[in-house]
């Protein structure tokens, strides 16, 4: 079920693209907001892997080319999205990324 709840058409905005050797993690807070109201937050180094070895493992299975965008999990705090939520995701040191829900 997770392919089709996760992988339907609009489903992964994204916002500016930064390029990894010009962003440091470390210390960093990446949070997400509905309406205003904060529904997710947590630190990023409590990923479960770093980013070289989520790039590594999927690297022994595809082809990655600059540019190539990856979608991991998220924190705690999932939860349904309605026509006309507004959301906005933060990550410390990068532009936001606004979006608002449509049908």
């Amino acid at each position: 079920p997770w392919c089709t709840s996760k992988g339907f058409d609009y489903s992964g905005p994204v916002g500016a693209l930064v390029p990894a050797q010009n962003f440091d993690i470390s210390g960093k807070n990446i949070e997400l907001k509905v309406n205003g109201e904060r529904k997710q937050f947590s630190e990023l180094s409590k990923m479960i892997w770093n980013c070289n070895e989520i790039v590594a493992h999927i690297s022994s299975f595809h082809t990655m080319q600059p540019g190539d965008i990856i979608f991991t999990g998220t924190p705690a705090g999932v939860g349904a999205l309605k026509p006309g939520d507004v959301c906005e995701v933060l990550v410390e040191g990068l532009p936001s990324c606004v979006f608002k829900m449509a049908k």
